[in-house]
């Protein structure tokens, strides 16, 4: 079966699109993490702009949170402890169950995306944290593809002393 040209560069924006979310959302989260009330802000407006506001978002070993301010407040108190984060998405795959149309604005997605964090605290002790996040994505007209629900799913952690350099 032949896809019409124009149908598969729909797609491909589409999966573009989808997949910058979830860099958006490591990009804020480090932002969240530096703590500073600028940085704190910046990395809030992004995740209200990836997040649908009543999107449900879950992570290992804590409640769910239902927003994109509720996630920032967790996020914020989870990273106090850090002196420094930083977050790497690397595998992704989005996938479009429906696009949206002329006829209906709306669409409906999903992404998988591979996630190692590393946290260092100031006494030199670093968290790494490895996992997938597992997440239904929607298209509005008025908002682009956000983030409905999110699931972060631990896969594996490491937790070291960091030595200076010689």
């Amino acid at each position: 079966m032949d896809i019409p040209f124009d149908d598969v560069v729909r797609v491909e924006a589409a999966k573009a699109q989808i997949c910058e979310l979830q860099r958006l959302y490591a990009i804020a989260t480090d932002l969240i993490g530096e703590d500073t009330q600028s940085s704190v802000a910046e990395g809030r407006d992004i995740y209200r702009r990836i997040f649908t506001p009543k999107a449900e978002i879950m992570a290992a070993g804590v409640e769910p949170q239902i927003g994109p301010d509720a996630w920032v407040d967790l996020v914020s108190g989870a990273l106090d402890e850090f002196s420094a984060t930083q977050h790497f998405v690397g595998t992704q795959l989005a996938e479009v169950s429906k696009l949206p149309s002329s006829s209906d604005a709306t669409g409906t997605g999903r992404l998988t995306s591979h996630l190692q964090a590393w946290h260092a605290k100031a006494d030199g002790d670093m968290w790494h944290f490895i996992g997938t996040y597992n997440s239904q994505v929607v298209y509005g007209a008025e908002t682009g593809w956000q983030i409905s629900h999110m699931e972060l799913v631990q896969v594996s952690e490491d937790y070291r002393r960091l030595t200076p350099r010689p």
